[in-house]
C-alpha cells in the first residue's frame, strides 16, 4: 500500500469516533467498491446463497461470486466465478 492511501486511512480513521478492524484476505480497495456495473443480476440459490452474475451475451451470464454459507455451493463447479450460465424461458400453460 502506498504512503498517500495509508494518510489516507489513517485520517479517516481519525475522524471516526469508533474503529473497526476488518480481516480480510482481499486488498483494501475491494472494500471500497459501492458500485456494481449496471448489467450486474444477483440471483438466489436453492440453498439459500446468492450469485452476482453480469450479463455478457444473449441469454448468457458470466458469474463474478458467490456468497453462500452452504460449503456444497463452493464445491459445485457450476457455481465457480467465471463460468457462464445459461438462460432459458419457460412458457407455462395455466390451462
Amino acid at each position: 500500500m502506498c504512503r498517500k492511501e495509508t494518510e489516507r486511512i489513517a485520517a479517516t480513521t481519525q475522524r471516526r469516533a469508533a474503529a473497526v478492524i476488518i480481516y480480510t484476505p482481499n486488498p483494501l480497495e475491494f472494500l471500497e467498491q459501492d458500485e456494481q456495473p449496471q448489467n450486474t443480476a444477483v440471483f438466489r440459490l436453492p440453498s439459500g446463497g446468492y450469485i452476482t452474475a453480469e450479463h455478457c451475451e444473449y441469454n448468457k451470464l458470466k458469474i463474478l461470486s458467490l456468497v453462500s454459507t452452504d460449503p456444497m455451493d463452493y464445491m459445485n463447479s457450476k457455481y465457480q466465478p467465471g463460468n457462464f450460465i445459461t438462460m432459458e424461458t419457460k412458457f407455462e400453460s395455466p390451462y
